[in-house]
């Protein structure tokens, strides 16, 4: 309301001191966000892979805040694995995976979910699976 207010007074003060026209300005603030997606991921969305990973990474189309976002990798008896910290680099996330041992061929699922970067509160999230052969 103090933007009409301000436009109002100018305008008047601009009537006032005779002149027939005035040039009115409307100044709108956009505040721009980005939309985090995924992207890809490694393992790949129900990729077969030859031997246990080191790692489970997710890349987004934005920066992701790693305060608020995270990956957790489930075997294949639905038991959640001790992954290693949460490590960001700008739009890739990863996990470094445990050692399996023998044992290992199965279906994994993975679990993320993000935020980013970009002062856009709502989190972003997926599960994607990938097999040990």
């Amino acid at each position: 309301m103090k933007i009409w207010g301000l436009m109002l007074a100018l305008f008047l003060a601009l009537s006032v001191a005779g002149r027939a026209e005035a040039t009115v300005i409307i100044i709108q603030q956009q505040i721009f966000t980005q939309d985090l997606q995924f992207v890809s991921s490694s393992p790949g969305v129900n990729q077969g892979v030859g031997g246990p990973p080191k790692n489970v990474s997710v890349s987004l189309s934005a920066a992701a805040n790693p305060q608020v976002s995270s990956i957790e990798v489930y075997g294949p008896y639905g038991n959640k694995l001790d992954v290693g910290p949460l490590e960001v680099n700008g739009m890739d996330m990863s996990v470094a995976m445990p050692d399996l041992g023998n044992g290992y061929a199965g279906v994994y699922r993975v679990v993320w979910k993000a935020a980013c970067q970009c002062n856009n509160p709502n989190l972003v999230s997926g599960t994607f699976y990938f097999h040990i052969n």
